[in-house]
């Protein structure tokens, strides 16, 4: 008589799952952000490797959660879920269009005040959103401005216009700096004659001033009747300027103090 015998082996436990998707799944241009949203179940340790075929940057993530990215290309990006029971991988995509969209921009006068026929700078600044800077100019009410000089290009611009106040004690010229990102206006104020010296002033601004992690701003100051200014932490110096703040991964304060 035969006989026969089995051995069984029974499986127990599931394998883990991810899942994660862009919204929006399709952006204007480089640059633009969009949110990237995951979720997870079953990994043994809750630390799930995340990856993209472009320049969005790789790290660790947890079990689930959303974070703004700005893709610069299109890219699909990969989490990798384990545990005892096997692996598993999910990925989701974003598309980059090719408009860029710019953004909003700001001007600053130096100085911000003078006297009949002073000259002074019209500064027209901005972030783009991955492509250059277009159609910027300045429109005065009064006085008037020369042809712009680039000073920076993407992806923190600025534009120096050289101006000069009209003949007309007390009274001022509204400056319109302006591009296909808006625009914005500053006021000059044009001194009478004789009434002692002019004030000092400065004044210092963050563009935009909340950024998402590991993104940058632009940092703009300026200042009338000093003779010389510092940017701290940084250590930039001038009487007027505007500089790209690079990637921030912390909330960080800047300060403009100037000296007579």
């Amino acid at each position: 008589m035969n006989s026969n015998k089995y051995a069984v082996a029974n499986f127990s436990g599931s394998g883990p799952s991810c899942s994660i998707n862009f919204s929006p799944p399709t952006v204007s241009g480089p640059g633009d952000p969009t949110t990237a949203t995951w979720s997870s179940s079953g990994d043994a340790d809750n630390q799930i490797p995340f990856s993209c075929t472009g320049n969005i940057s790789p790290g660790t993530l947890t079990t689930g959660g959303s974070l703004v990215v700005n893709p610069t290309t299109s890219q699909t990006c990969t989490l990798t879920v384990q545990n005892s029971s096997g692996s598993n991988t999910c990925q989701g995509s974003v598309t980059v269009g090719s408009t860029p969209t710019e953004g909003a921009i700001n001007i600053n006068l130096n100085p911000s005040s003078g006297g009949p026929g002073s000259s002074y700078v019209a500064a027209v600044f901005g972030q783009c959103g991955g492509g250059n800077e277009v159609n910027v100019g300045v429109s005065p009410s009064a006085g008037s401005c020369g042809s712009g000089s680039l000073q920076s290009g993407c992806p923190n611009w600025r534009w120096d216009y050289p101006c000069v106040a009209p003949n007309s004690p007390g009274s001022s010229v509204t400056v319109t700096g302006s591009s296909d990102g808006g625009s914005a206006t500053a006021i000059y104020n044009v001194t009478g004659g004789g009434g002692g010296p002019e004030p000092s002033t400065a004044d210092i601004t963050c563009s935009p001033s909340t950024v998402p992690y590991n993104s940058s701003a632009n940092v703009s100051w300026n200042s009338s009747n000093v003779s010389n200014c510092t940017v701290s932490p940084t250590g930039w110096t001038g009487t007027f300027g505007s500089q790209s703040t690079g990637n921030l991964t912390s909330s960080t304060t800047y300060t403009l103090t100037c000296n007579p």
